[in-house]
């Protein structure tokens, strides 16, 4: 710096202007090389499309062989778990006398859900999907093997009839009554009228209506995927290891 200041002061015109030039010079060439040295960093991080597609069909074979056994591992799991179905349906019972109230007042009605969900092996799991005022209410039935639509249809008779037989019971008491035992709000038919209507009557109405059957479980084409997935994983997994091993060699 001293030298650069003494050059500086001298009068010789040639030397004062050379001093400036030298320095701008070198400025311009490390900034140059600078710049070159991190375009060659930039180069040397970007993945190469070319050479990693070369790398990819050197080991074609192995990928190949590796999506084939995953496919093949996926659809013996599919084909070895037993086949679980689902359907929707609701209950119909056409005539005045009877009220979908008296389906959900019934302890039956919830022992048999409770039971559903708890021992599934017994009977198909049941719960309620929807509840709408006017279309009624839509159950759901889904469970390992077939479905058995007539014990559903039985096992839901069996309630109803409960329930009518108890309503009637209760409106054979009020008809005789003076005095008014209790209001039932949901009762769309006089008491004297409830306790006169046969409960065969009632219950010829009576029918189960169900959806199309569809398997929800297993689904070959989710767990071919899955498996050719994961072999390709494993393959890409070999591959990396591979190459590594190579490049440590080499160093």
């Amino acid at each position: 710096m001293a030298l650069f200041e003494i050059m500086q002061k001298s009068h010789d015109p040639v030397l004062k202007n050379w001093i400036p030039t030298k320095y701008v010079w070198l400025t311009l060439k490390f900034c140059l090389e600078n710049k070159m040295l991190q375009n060659k960093k930039q180069y040397d991080n970007d993945i190469d499309l070319t050479e990693l597609f070369l790398i990819f069909w050197k080991y074609k074979i192995t990928f190949a062989l590796s999506m084939l056994i995953g496919l093949g591992l996926g659809l013996a799991f599919t084909y070895n778990q037993e086949p679980y179905h689902q359907t929707k349906f609701k209950i119909t019972l056409g005539h005045p006398a009877y009220n979908e109230s008296l389906l959900f007042l019934s302890n039956d009605l919830l022992r048999m859900l409770n039971q559903s969900e708890l021992e599934p092996n017994i009977m198909p799991k049941i719960s309620i999907v929807r509840n709408s005022d006017i279309t009624g209410t839509t159950f759901l039935a889904e469970g390992p093997g077939s479905l058995d639509r007539d014990k559903i249809t039985i096992r839901f008779k069996k309630i109803l009839t409960s329930q009518l037989e108890e309503q009637r019971r209760f409106a054979l008491m009020q008809s005789k009554s003076k005095t008014l035992i209790f209001q039932n709000t949901n009762q769309r038919l006089p008491s004297a009228v409830l306790a006169n209507i046969p409960i065969d009557e009632i219950l010829s109405r009576y029918s189960v209506l169900f959806s199309q059957t569809i398997t929800t479980h297993p689904k070959p084409l989710r767990f071919s995927i899955l498996g050719m997935t994961v072999g390709f994983f494993l393959a890409g997994c070999w591959m990396v290891l591979s190459l590594l091993k190579v490049s440590l060699k080499k160093h």
